[in-house]
């Protein structure tokens, strides 16, 4: 996710308080497990601060170099966006890791498809979009010579389409009724830099904060519709920071409901060209259809157990979603709150839909295709925008409860449910509708069980940077531990940098 600008601050603010505790507690004689955490965490302080300054000064090594005799042998598990940039990182250091990838593929929820609406076109089944702030997925775009679609640049339409009530409300009206909140919403917001005030607001869950500030309506309907989505857990589940965080205040240059997340770009040809290019870097690294069971020490090394075979390793990168991690048998001591982590963070269970189009009817009405509801619907958008071709498709896409009911039954029992709300937005679609359709379920696939992590009440104040601290030689990455673009590729990229980095510098003592 992305937030608004006072929100590193917080998170800086957090950390900071966080480490104080750390030190403040048996600061003579910190345990062994603390002092690594100390140690690396003031790493991470000085070297992340550039962006990578580290691995920069690593560039001029040879992929291609061979592994030292006696070099530590490092195992990531998980071959999606952050285990394959982390491998791929840190070969760029000079240290060569194995990858181990329950599936047959690379990429995990970034996942792309080629003519599955239409002929030519790339539909996203996983993360679909880039926003401008997303410095690790824009840098390797540039590093594999990708190209990208801006969806700025389609400024002859309505980019956000707001139905409720039975009818279309305009960004004017939308702004209009907003307004009475904004001065409640920053204060809260400035409340959040105290440990006390993040507390209170953390145990309100949405649906309470918005019964709080009196928001009712059709604007209710609009921030509810837009943060179950976003987030992929009801109203009353997810924790009111979520919107207090994201949401921009500053109305004079339109309404932002997801604060400075634009959503600008899409890889031409799909997002999944960037995992694919990293896995082609990584060639020979990579094996398939290994399944983690068991994870345990053997000595000063690790034993790593697979439904097929099994292998050891000095440094141990843990890369895939916890949802899958709590099936793994881990024998080692962890940290409570590590443990809490793993166990209870929450995920949300988000739902596409899509079916293709032979014409884009919203064109014609003056919309980009991306449309909030309280319909049958709750968010929809053209999944071929800026692509070439008189057609293009639609996504439907659901969170939370909606989006558990949008993967019962067949894809056209689901869109026999959430069209009519879609046809009643923009005329015509019903008509122009293809007979290719597809549905992505993120809940039921066995190696996700999810669409992306986000935090239910409680847990921002409590788990918030936890999930990625290292433990001695066990790391973790992936969108989960990425605490400013959590539920994003971005996270997921960032987060394989960063674990690299730390590995790298634990390695060169």
């Amino acid at each position: 996710m992305s937030h608004s600008p006072l929100f590193s601050r917080i998170k800086q603010s957090l950390r900071q308080a966080r480490l104080e505790r750390l030190n403040s507690v048996d600061q003579a004689s910190p345990r062994p497990q603390e002092a690594a955490h100390l140690t690396r965490r003031g790493f991470l302080s000085a070297a992340i601060l550039g962006s990578g300054a580290l691995l920069a000064g690593c560039a001029m090594t040879p992929l291609d170099a061979p592994q030292k005799p006696g070099a530590p042998r490092v195992a990531i598990v998980g071959a999606g966006l952050a285990g394959l940039n982390c491998a791929y990182q840190l070969k760029r250091a000079g240290v060569r890791a194995t990858l181990y990838e329950a599936s047959e593929r690379a990429g995990g929820r970034c996942f792309s498809k080629t003519g599955l609406l239409n002929a030519g076109q790339t539909v996203e089944l996983g993360g679909e979009f880039i926003d401008t702030g997303h410095a690790d997925m824009l840098a390797l775009c540039r590093e594999l010579g990708l190209s990208l679609l801006d969806m700025s640049q389609d400024s002859a339409v309505i980019n956000e389409a707001y139905f409720l009530d039975g009818r279309h409300y305009s960004e004017a009206e939308v702004i209009e009724a907003f307004k009475a909140f904004v001065p409640r919403l920053e204060s809260d917001l400035a409340a959040m830099e105290t440990p006390e005030g993040l507390a209170q607001l953390d145990a309100l869950s949405l649906s309470a904060y918005l019964d709080a500030i009196g928001c009712a309506g059709w604007l209710r309907k609009l921030l509810v519709a837009a943060f179950v989505t976003e987030f992929g857990l009801d109203e009353g589940v997810q924790t009111s920071l979520n919107l207090i965080s994201m949401i921009g205040t500053d109305v004079a240059e339109g309404f932002k409901v997801f604060g400075e997340s634009d959503e600008r770009f899409k890889v031409v040809g799909g997002n999944q060209q960037v995992a694919l290019g990293l896995a082609q870097r990584l060639d020979g690294q990579i094996e398939f259809e290994r399944r983690l069971t068991r994870l345990s020490r053997q000595g000063s090394a690790y034993g790593l157990d697979f439904d097929k075979g099994e292998a050891t390793a000095d440094v141990v990168v843990l890369a895939l979603p916890f949802t899958l991690l709590r099936d793994v048998e881990i024998r080692l001591e962890l940290p409570a709150l590590k443990w809490r982590a793993i166990r209870e963070l929450g995920y949300g269970m988000c739902t596409k839909v899509m079916l293709g189009t032979t014409s884009r009817p919203w064109r014609q009405q003056g919309y980009s295709g991306s449309v909030y509801s309280d319909q049958s619907f709750q968010l929809a958008w053209d999944n071929a925008r800026l692509q070439a071709g008189a057609g293009a498709g639609i996504t439907l896409y659901s969170g939370g409860s909606a989006a558990m009911r949008a993967g019962e039954g067949s894809v056209q029992e689901a869109l026999k449910r959430l069209l009519p709300g879609l046809e009643l937005a923009f005329a015509g679609l019903t008509q122009a509708a293809n007979q290719n359709q597809h549905r992505m379920h993120w809940p039921a696939h066995p190696l996700a069980r999810c669409a992306y992590s986000a935090y239910t009440v409680g847990q921002w104040s409590t788990l918030s940077g936890h999930e990625f601290e290292p433990v001695n030689d066990l790391y973790f990455c992936g969108e989960h531990c990425s605490e400013d673009f959590q539920g994003f590729l971005n996270g997921a990229a960032e987060t394989g940098r960063r674990a690299a980095e730390l590995v790298v510098a634990a390695l060169r003592g």
